[in-house]
């Protein structure tokens, strides 16, 4: 008998021909939905087959793909989904992230509990990160090191007091700010998928990470094919997050450091966003939906010879733009500012981006510092 699901934020995916007649095969019928104000970034071919309510509808389980719908999950308490009460917590709350995994023997960030501990810590010559508990991308994070620890009251109070539209369209509510260490190492991204203790990985991504005005932001995107080292890791975690019968996409930032331990920094229900071309540009290389695959049990082989790139390119000023000729990179480019367009040198999330490029070569020939544009 097949089970009926919503797949909720299907605008934050596509083809989802393929990735319902994957659900299909695995005993699932699924109907997709979202919410109006994502219709903008839905293809043709997929909007006449969503449903543009944003509600979930009675009886019927809900598998989320973008904060709006964990949101959502975690109004009904999770009666609506089939995503543990330990997930939906850890999705809104680092600390308690942090904690489990520290409590089941995994390496997790230090965290500092008052202010004169983070103090000394920076004193000797360390650096840490303030940011708010729960909120998704970048919202109210910033890197406090020697040079700049007179902010750190400042910034506690900042991002523990975020309210922006963002927030209010995702129906997600701030719950106070916290302070961990800053960790080095090359930083990842992951969206795996689990189908009832079966796991399988959508795909892996190396990120090159730069401060930009004490604020970490991601550069660039590399997608490749993860070793058992990280496949082990993703499994554990998801290991103590999700029970026996869970069926959820699931996203993770994690840093690999200097003396190799894998470190997970973020965590959510869904699958991962600002990456769309670059999922699709896997699509057409592969020929395959990598979400589709991965809903069947695989995992999309990622080209080593010449790797699947994208590039963020940000602003390095505040002000309105007055020259939209940008210098990008030859590829599949996407221009999101334009003449007459605010843009700032804080960046907060995938909106900040002047631009991205996607394309398929040599990633250590970029100079990852032209992606910051001043010359607006």
């Amino acid at each position: 008998m097949e089970e009926n699901f919503i797949l909720g934020g299907a605008a934050s995916v596509f083809d989802l021909k393929s990735i319902g007649d994957s659900f299909k095969q695995m005993g699932i019928n699924i109907k997709f939905s979202d919410c109006e104000f994502m219709k903008q970034f839905s293809r043709p071919q997929d909007k006449q087959i969503t449903t543009w309510t944003g509600k979930a509808y009675h009886g019927e389980k809900l598998i989320p793909l973008s904060e709006y719908w964990v949101s959502q999950c975690l109004e009904s308490n999770g009666t609506n989904c089939c995503i543990s009460e330990n997930a939906l917590k850890a999705s809104r709350d680092k600390l308690f992230f942090n904690k489990l995994m520290e409590e089941n023997n995994f390496d997790s960030l230090k965290t500092f509990e008052d202010f004169s501990t983070a103090v000394d810590y920076v004193n000797q010559g360390n650096s840490i990160v303030v940011k708010p508990k729960g909120l998704l991308s970048g919202y109210g994070v910033q890197i406090i090191n020697q040079c700049n620890i007179s902010m750190l009251n400042k910034s506690f109070q900042d991002a523990a007091n975020i309210h922006n539209r963002t927030l209010r369209l995702f129906d997600m509510k701030n719950c106070g700010a916290m302070i961990t260490e800053l960790l080095k190492g090359v930083e990842y991204s992951a969206d795996v998928f689990i189908f009832k203790e079966r796991f399988s990985i959508v795909r892996l991504a190396q990120k090159v990470v730069s401060s930009l005005n004490g604020r970490p932001c991601a550069l660039a995107y590399k997608l490749i094919n993860p070793c058992s080292l990280i496949t082990d890791a993703l499994k554990n975690w998801c290991s103590v997050l999700f029970s026996k019968n869970d069926i959820s996409f699931v996203q993770f930032d994690f840093i690999v450091t200097d003396s190799s331990r894998i470190v997970p920094i973020d965590f959510s229900p869904r699958v991962g966003g600002g990456i769309s071309q670059l999922m699709m540009e896997l699509q057409n290389f592969s020929g395959i939906n990598p979400y589709a695959s991965a809903i069947m049990g695989h995992t999309v082989n990622v080209p080593e010879d010449k790797f699947l790139v994208q590039l963020n390119y940000l602003s390095g000023k505040d002000g309105y733009v007055e020259n939209d000729d940008y210098k990008l990179a030859e590829g599949t480019q996407q221009i999101y500012k334009h003449k007459g367009d605010y843009v700032i040198s804080t960046p907060s999330s995938v909106g900040s981006r002047i631009a991205t490029v996607v394309f398929r070569g040599n990633f250590n020939e970029v100079d990852f510092g032209s992606l910051v544009i001043r010359n607006l």
